[in-house]
């Protein structure tokens, strides 16, 4: 008696916001295969300090969007860090256990496509595309692999090199980043490596301050662009966002500019005078 194949039964869901998450049999039973294979390490995985999300049992998960050339879902792991993985610490003190988890994963023989490893006191989420989830790297491979593929460590990189230049140009009058609990600014381009030579910054400048009446207001913006044109020397290209803000956190008059129009003028005087 011949066993029939079971049919692809594509299962609609309707998730939070509206959309419809498409998956089939083929996903889930795929998944569970998976998750079966890693249960073999899923101990080993717990004692490095690594649990599922929010803490749950640790499962495989697929993305029915994605895809390979055979129509296959990704798959896909979510790991929370229980133990914090700050940015600037990451070469020297987690790659090892980083490195310790992928061959974990690899030797299970589960082929998970992506793995995301999130550390919720620093806000932090690194993730292992196809490629660092799949081939043995030594640990210096594995950190420069990541750097090129998270951008968030470029980024960290970048602020923590500057950011004594950034507190000294800081005065009464002005600050950087959008609020206080935002980073002093965000990254939007990078060499192949991963090192930060793009950015976009606000400054909170005090109200009332932008205009020509302000006897500071030279001073103050000739610190600015000698702090992005001379200090910086990694920095290539910027995109500058400049607003009042009054003792209330309200925003007046706003300033944008980038850096490739701030060239246009020779003087700091005449960019004022046409911008401002």
């Amino acid at each position: 008696m011949a066993i029939k194949t079971p049919p692809k039964v594509r299962l609609s869901t309707l998730t939070f916001g509206g959309r419809y998450r498409e998956d089939t049999y083929e996903d889930g039973k795929a998944a569970y295969e998976k998750l079966q294979k890693l249960a073999l390490v899923t101990e080993d995985i717990k004692e490095l300090g690594f649990s599922g999300r929010n803490n749950q049992e640790i499962k495989v998960d697929f993305i029915p969007t994605h895809r390979d050339e055979n129509g296959v879902s990704l798959k896909t792991l979510h790991l929370m860090s229980n133990q914090s993985m700050p940015l600037g610490n990451l070469q020297e003190s987690e790659i090892t256990r980083l490195q310790q988890l992928i061959m974990l994963i690899q030797s299970s023989g589960a082929d998970i496509s992506r793995v995301y490893v999130e550390d919720f006191r620093t806000d932090t989420t690194i993730t292992f595309d196809g490629y660092a989830s799949t081939t043995a790297l030594t640990e210096d491979e594995l950190y420069t692999y990541l750097r090129k593929t998270n951008r968030s460590i470029g980024t960290f990189e970048s602020i923590k090199k500057y950011e004594e230049d950034f507190n000294q140009t800081t005065n009464e009058r002005f600050r950087f980043g959008f609020d206080e609990l935002d980073h002093l600014y965000t990254c939007s381009e990078y060499t192949e490596a991963g090192t930060c030579t793009g950015i976009r910054l606000t400054v909170r400048y005090q109200y009332p301050g932008l205009s020509e009446d302000n006897e500071h207001l030279l001073a103050d913006v000739t610190a600015i662009l000698n702090l992005l044109d001379n200090t910086m020397q990694d920095i290539n290209s910027y995109e500058l966002f400049i607003a009042e803000e009054n003792d209330e956190g309200e925003w007046f008059k706003e300033v944008h500019f980038t850096k490739q129009e701030r060239d246009q003028f020779e003087s700091v005087e005449n960019f004022i005078e046409v911008k401002f």
